[in-house]
């Protein structure tokens, strides 16, 4: 494992920075050592990944034309941070609530006619069989 050593710069508070050279693609450890007046006063360690260049990352900024020639052709609208505002007065967020009522008329059921029947005789059969009758 290759290792290099930089000087850091402070700039202000306790925050320092550096610059480092350029690195090849893969994943790096970081370790760092405070050091005053030959005194160690505190080590931190961290890590890094170093991807290769991928073309998507060379325009990283908002390409307002084309979110616009893309928002218009699909039927939409364009927003900007500015302009968001005025996005809940043009979505239409009507009331959507939907009910519905179902009546099922219980007492024309054979099953519950049985049921019921059938409750009311294992009652009696063990009111009968436990002499509470």
């Amino acid at each position: 494992m290759e290792t290099f050593s930089v000087e850091l710069s402070e700039i202000g508070d306790g925050v320092y920075e550096t610059q480092l050279p350029s690195l090849p693609p893969g994943k790096f450890s970081i370790s760092a050592e405070a050091t005053f007046m030959d005194k160690n006063i505190g080590t931190t360690k961290t890590s890094l990944v170093v991807e290769e260049y991928q073309l998507e990352f060379a325009q990283i900024n908002q390409d307002v034309i084309t979110l616009k020639a893309v928002s218009e052709a699909s039927g939409g609208k364009y927003f900007s941070e500015n302009s968001m505002s005025e996005l809940p007065n043009l979505l239409n967020m009507g009331n959507r609530l939907r009910t519905w009522t179902t009546e099922k008329e219980l007492w024309n059921s054979i099953w519950l006619l049985l049921l019921i029947i059938a409750s009311l005789a294992t009652e009696w059969f063990l009111r009968k069989r436990i002499n509470l009758l």
